[in-house]
């Protein structure tokens, strides 16, 4: 027998929370999203209502319009048709498509995956998202009205194939994760539960080195007799290595260095806050570049750090070029620091910190509150076995 409830969906760690409709049939359940969230503490679960808060009973009217009209549509499904083999993920489905039509749902693939990367805050993640938006146009006609319950095992795999036709295997892996991402949000969102990733399993692709060794570091650092232009170059990637990867779009925002010697900001990427001691072998380096509106002079002058980037990175790359070493870039200094720290043994948790990512375990992660003092300590440890040979 098919029935309906309400039902606070806590799977999420978030402040508010999706209310949801439980499709309970054939001993299994389905939610429906009905665009209301609470606080955890604003729903009685006993009577299924919202509580504590001035617009309660304005929420509770239009939470009795949904029960209603779903409690209509469920009527109409069983006068029309024999709901013995019907799934509790079909049923919903059947009755989404008479509350709402499908020409009026909202939770169209294309349009949350435009809309997700809208919201991305970096540029170029904006673009990463918005190629793998143009790969699925160019695969499926019908992109613009695929719903999520559209990405199936079977779509992924077709798109997969598609996409090794002109895309080494890192890329299709971006592309995947891509759209991994999109549902993911989509679920925290309440617009689906459809996660077709249980069963199909993204492949990794070949691991491209971008690290320096110790010794080609050093080589590259302590390098004599390069020209004024080529040495300045250096410089620039031996800062980012000391401030332990620092981006470049966050390296180029930067404008004083506290009074406890540090460098504070807000990642581009991800807007978290981070700090980075300056250690004195990077003091420096920036004694020796210090801009008069930002912290070095090059950023003075450059507002579109996205193309600057581009020339100081064919510029490293000539240098490394000149010094028999790795093409290297920017980002392959990010990769250097993460490497030598894990030779060193320090902690992947402190590695992972440094480097800005979540602790491994995200939901252990928001109980964890991050000791800077480590990070500061192993960033002193790389400098010292790479400057001083001291482990």
């Amino acid at each position: 027998m098919a029935s309906l409830k309400f039902y606070l969906d806590t799977r999420y760690d978030a402040p508010q929370l999706p209310i949801k409709i439980s499709v309970s049939h054939n001993q299994r359940v389905a939610h429906i999203n009905i665009g209301v969230k609470v606080a955890a503490k604003e729903w009685d679960k006993k009577s299924g209502m919202v509580v504590n808060r001035p617009d309660a009973n304005r929420l509770n009217r239009y939470l009795a319009n949904q029960m209603a009209a779903y409690t209509n549509a469920l009527f109409d499904v069983r006068s029309e048709r024999s709901l013995t083999h019907v799934s509790a993920t079909e049923l919903r489905q059947f009755l989404i498509d008479i509350v709402t039509p499908p020409d009026d749902q909202q939770a169209n693939f294309m349009a949350i995956f435009d809309k997700f990367t809208g919201e991305r805050p970096a540029l170029g993640t904006r673009k990463i998202y918005a190629r793998t938006a143009h790969a699925i146009r160019q695969f499926d006609k019908n992109a613009e009205r695929l719903k999520f319950e559209d990405i199936t095992v079977g779509w992924l795999r077709d798109y997969e194939s598609f996409l090794s036709e002109n895309s080494n295997a890192n890329t299709i892996s971006i592309h995947l994760r891509n759209i991994r991402a999109v549902i993911n949000y989509a679920i925290t969102e309440g617009l689906t539960e459809h996660y077709p990733f249980r069963r199909y399993k993204i492949k990794q692709g070949a691991v491209v080195k971008r690290s320096l060794t110790v010794e080609q570091l050093r080589k590259y650092i302590f390098a004599e007799g390069l020209p004024p232009h080529e040495a300045r170059y250096r410089d620039y990637f031996t800062l980012i290595f000391l401030l332990i990867g620092i981006n470049t779009v966050d390296l180029y925002g930067l404008t004083e260095i506290t009074d406890e010697g540090r460098v504070e900001y807000e990642r581009a990427k991800t807007g978290k806050h981070y700090s980075i001691k300056v250690e004195p072998e990077a003091m420096e380096l920036i004694e020796r570049m210090r801009g008069r509106k930002k912290l070095l002079f090059v950023a003075d002058g450059y507002n579109n750090y996205v193309d600057h980037r581009a020339k100081l990175n064919l510029s490293i790359r000539r240098v490394c070029k000149s010094l028999g070493l790795p093409e290297a870039t920017t980002y392959w200094a990010r990769h250097t620091w993460a490497t030598i720290a894990h030779s060193l043994d320090v902690p992947v948790d402190t590695i992972a910190q440094a480097l800005g990512h979540d602790f491994g375990n995200q939901t252990t992660a928001i109980y964890i509150n991050p000791n800077r003092e480590k990070v500061d300590a192993a960033n002193r440890r790389v400098i010292d076995w790479v400057y001083y040979g001291k482990k």
